[in-house]
């Protein structure tokens, strides 16, 4: 399908990523002003990822797969979302969760609180570093991935390999750091965060419901 393509310019670099707007303990009250009225207010927690070629990105993934792993686990209440594009935007990973019937903003924000605390302070298993390979490897060159399912997706042929190298994943080196993540990786990712203020925290507020000093952007 794209071998009679005429090859493109070469990939360029990544652009340097702009540095955070505000501290990582500020909660930054977002007005939704053009949201339905009765869409319910929500708790968010954004994380910075450390650059694919920093010690501390293999340890993010495994903070990454405990954010998903607990976000797919089975509750009769509604569960918090985890947004990683991990390839087409991975800068930012983001937790999300609405509001409950009879609860505060404040009560949803400690659940969203609770699960980046867990995730970035449970003892590692080996198990984080299995999850990681099994649900992101095609996408980190982890793992192989099978002809057949490169025929059938062309993301994986026009798209991914083009990307590894533009964002100079090595699957093979990814890999071995993700086995080697420990508790002192962990602590040390954790440093990382606060050093490079990669953590803020946000209200988003259905426009009707918003307070007068919410910020309107």
């Amino acid at each position: 399908m794209f071998a009679t393509i005429e090859s493109g310019t070469k990939i360029g670099s990544i652009p340097p990523r702009p540095k955070p707007a505000h501290d990582i303990n500020e909660v930054i009250n977002f007005r939704a002003s053009r949201a339905p009225a009765a869409l319910p207010s929500a708790a968010v927690v954004a994380l910075r990822s450390p650059p694919v070629n920093d010690d501390a990105y293999a340890t993010f993934l495994i903070v990454a797969g405990r954010l998903f792993l607990s976000s797919e686990m089975m509750t009769a209440a509604p569960k918090a979302t985890v947004q990683y594009p991990i390839m087409d935007a991975p800068e930012t990973l983001a937790i999300t969760t609405t509001v409950r019937d009879g609860e505060t903003i404040e009560h949803a924000r400690s659940r969203v609180d609770a699960l980046v605390h867990s995730a970035l302070h449970d003892p590692v298993t080996p198990q984080d570093a299995a999850w990681v390979e099994t649900n992101f490897g095609q996408m980190l060159g982890l793992t192989t991935i099978h002809p057949m399912m490169t025929a059938q997706h062309p993301y994986f042929s026009a798209f991914l390999a083009g990307r590894q190298a533009q964002m100079g994943v090595d699957g093979n080196t990814l890999r071995q750091q993700l086995r080697g993540v420990s508790d002192v990786e962990l602590a040390a990712l954790r440093d990382w965060m606060n050093a490079n203020t990669a953590q803020a925290r946000l209200n988003v507020i259905p426009g009707i419901n918003a307070p007068p000093d919410t910020d309107h952007r």
